[in-house]
């Protein structure tokens, strides 16, 4: 289930969700502007008007298409790991098959959804993809009662966040770090070389890490978000 419903968030999730995973893998092309691109036209880098230009202004710019190409990525990659939402815990946790709820509590969710809806998902639990897509849009109809309106889910959608987008972030700054490799190696920059060695296991690393990292917090909301909706009114 897609945990965004609205374009346009908090700007509390803006920054810590996409702007500092971004952040944290910008460092990969640092590294190669740093090693690479400083003997570049040497009189502008090393002008006053140079530095603003160069160190600001490009860093700005470079950050802010990070944050969205990390954002594009990250959708691509949240469809393609919850099937467009069809496999994502939220519409999981009511299928039949699945045993993260148990029968009483599903059902009361079930219930309660019929009567606030008007979405009756008794028969709608076997699993098939029909199925999965009316437990999907009833989730949607949750969602959107909570949208910017519940701390905790609100947390928890910044850590999910977090989760994919550092997740994306980090598998463009393992392929960036591993261009650095190459590049070092056939320039014979010992000391890049080591640099780049070093950002290419960091981030091959931290993908590893978040790739389970996103399904962990996505069971995690799940949980939250039928949580507060049953203690809802």
């Amino acid at each position: 289930m897609r945990m965004m419903m609205k374009a346009k968030l908090p700007n509390k999730y803006n920054l810590e969700a996409r702007y500092v995973p971004s952040l944290v893998c910008s460092v990969p092309f640092f590294f190669l502007g740093y090693y690479y691109l400083g003997g570049i036209d040497s009189e502008f880098w090393s002008s006053a008007a140079g530095l603003t230009v160069g160190g600001l202004g490009l860093t700005a710019a470079m950050l802010f298409v990070m944050v969205n190409f990390c954002r594009n990525f990250a959708k691509l990659i949240e469809e393609k790991m919850f099937n467009d939402g069809l496999a994502f815990p939220t519409t999981t946790f009511l299928l039949d098959a699945d045993t993260n709820l148990s029968p009483g509590y599903k059902k009361s969710i079930i219930k309660k959804i019929k009567d606030k809806f008007d979405i009756d998902l008794s028969n709608e639990t076997e699993g098939t993809v029909a199925n999965r897509r009316t437990i999907n849009e009833a989730v949607r109809r949750i969602n959107s009662i909570f949208f910017g309106k519940n701390d905790l889910l609100l947390q928890r959608n910044i850590q999910f966040g977090f989760a994919k987008n550092i997740l994306a972030g980090s598998i463009i700054a393992t392929v960036v770090s591993e261009l650095g490799v190459v590049v070092s190696s056939f320039m014979d920059n010992v000391t890049a070389l080591q640099v780049a060695t070093v950002l290419l296991t960091a981030y091959a690393t931290i993908a590893l890490i978040a790739l389970v990292s996103v399904r962990f917090v996505a069971r995690h909301y799940a949980q939250a978000l039928y949580g507060e909706f049953m203690a809802s009114k």
